[in-house]
């Protein structure tokens, strides 16, 4: 069965099977490498393979065959990529810098305690990643642990060695290693925080961020299976200090994104020459209900790429995410609705929104809507309105929160609490006058706040005509601009 109507248009997904965590991405050789978990034989987890996608862009992307397949020892968990240029690993033939992928290694079979063991392991490739080459020395760490996963490696100037960040999942920290040549690795320490209900650990990510008028700030993000605010699964950040061997938080942690289906973001390793940014991208779906999502013949996506950055917001640092810049030139003419005066309760905005000019589906838009809420305690933007079927964003103002409501956005798979509403404290909820940024596509919706520190991200599958765009609030409201451009990105060409 094939389901083309909710094929993404403006996310990455595959032609066929089942995708989740980005792996490995960086920028080499003119081209962004996106490589993430797949599945080579279906579109449920399992048979845990990199399969592998390259960008100019960060809009269209190429799908290259599986680049670092399992085989009858290990399943290739989640990790990273760094490119050699320095020649420390000795790997290639020394003139070409070679991509080296380090990654979880995941026993197909369990050892005599029952035990799936898992550790830490290296491939190479000297050709942009096309064919890659399995260590024979591998692996290049072992706990004797079946909850050791994840790395995220990079090269840390100042002590001028490697460093591997690995979760302990199981546990609930996580730990750093360094190395001065990619296969030999020594410990440096342990990152431990206290996380109340908070359960296994996963793809832990180290970035340093600009902080403006102050020094950089260095932000550590890591996923949890158990223990998001909204159900489900979910990204925590916590902003502090690195100095090559430990991290020392500054602050609280945060909670990077509302929404259920955003996990295992990982940033870009290195990005092109005097591109400052940092920029990553996350899996589009959760384990907790994904194997059960109607797509055919794929199931799962992976969100926009996102510029991270840090905002001093009522005397803490936020994390703060936009869109990339990039997404701006793949917009269309836009559809605008008129500035108005709305009474309380639902006033339509269009029944069907198209492209101006045209009738046509447009599955993926760019919208951005600004309210002055009056006397209004909360208001919602409804989308993807039809036959009963409507996906709200919106603000409640007496909460001070942003939110996302799919108990009526289409199909519910029936598991994992996929239906309900979503929530995320933000700052200027509670301000008259709102601005947010939505990225609609054919199954998905990606909110922002205006500032980029309340974001949310859920997948959604209604039918092919809910084309409805609707305002509700529970008093009168001024809608000062609702603009939406289509977004012109090709849909994945559907499978052979």
């Amino acid at each position: 069965m094939h389901t083309p109507h909710w094929r993404p248009q403006l996310h990455f997904s595959p032609r066929q099977h089942w995708i989740n965590d980005p792996n490995g991405l960086v920028w080499h050789a003119g081209e962004y490498h996106l490589f993430y978990q797949y599945n080579p034989q279906g579109d449920t987890w399992g048979h845990m393979s990199w399969g592998h996608a390259v960008s100019t862009d960060l809009l269209h992307w190429e799908e290259l065959p599986v680049a670092i397949p399992e085989d009858t020892d290990w399943m290739i968990f989640s990790g990273s990529v760094v490119v050699d240029h320095a020649h420390t690993s000795g790997f290639g033939d020394g003139v070409e810098a070679p991509m080296v992928a380090i990654y979880t290694g995941h026993a197909q079979q369990s050892d005599a305690d029952g035990l799936h063991r898992q550790n830490q392991q290296l491939a190479w490739s000297t050709d942009r990643g096309r064919s890659w080459h399995k260590y024979p020395g591998n692996p290049v760490l072992d706990l004797g642990s079946g909850g050791f996963r994840d790395p995220k490696v990079f090269w840390h100037a100042p002590s001028s060695r490697w460093v591997m960040l690995v979760s302990m999942a199981d546990e609930g920290y996580l730990r750093f290693f360094t190395s001065a040549d990619l296969t030999r690795w020594a410990p440096a320490s342990d990152c431990r925080i206290d996380l109340p209900g908070c359960r296994v650990w996963e793809c832990p990510d180290l970035t340093r961020l600009p902080v403006a008028g102050e020094p950089d700030a260095w932000l550590l993000k890591f996923d949890v299976f158990h223990g998001h605010p909204g159900g489900g699964s979910g990204a925590l950040g916590v902003v502090g200090d690195f100095d090559g061997e430990r991290f020392t938080p500054r602050q609280a942690p945060q909670w990077l994104d509302g929404g259920m289906d955003f996990y295992a973001a990982i940033a870009f390793g290195a990005m092109p020459p005097r591109d400052s940014r940092c920029v990553w991208l996350g899996w589009m779906l959760s384990h907790h209900y994904g194997k059960a999502t109607p797509t055919q013949p794929w199931r799962g996506a992976m969100t926009v790429p996102r510029e991270l950055g840090l905002s001093r917001i009522d005397g803490q640092l936020h994390v703060v995410q936009q869109p990339a810049r990039e997404l701006l030139v793949s917009r269309g003419a836009p559809w605008t609705c008129p500035a108005a005066a709305l009474p309380g309760g639902r006033s339509v905005l269009t029944a069907s929104l198209s492209a101006p000019g045209s009738d046509r589906a447009v599955q993926a838009w760019d919208l951005r809507i600004e309210v002055d809420a009056q006397q209004a305690n909360g208001w919602s933007l409804g989308l993807r309105v039809g036959g009963g079927e409507i996906t709200r964003v919106g603000v409640d103002r007496a909460r001070g929160e942003l939110f996302i409501d799919r108990r009526h956005s289409g199909v519910d798979p029936g598991i994992g609490g996929f239906a309900g509403v979503r929530r995320l404290p933000w700052h200027g909820a509670r301000d008259e006058r709102v601005t947010l940024r939505i990225l609609l596509d054919a199954s998905s919706v990606e909110v922002f706040s205006s500032d980029g520190a309340a974001v949310l991200t859920e997948t959604i599958y209604p039918r092919e005509d809910s084309r409805g765009v609707v305002l509700e609030s529970d008093a009168a409201v001024v809608l000062h601009r609702l603009t939406a451009w289509p977004l012109q990105v090709p849909a994945r060409a559907p499978a052979p």
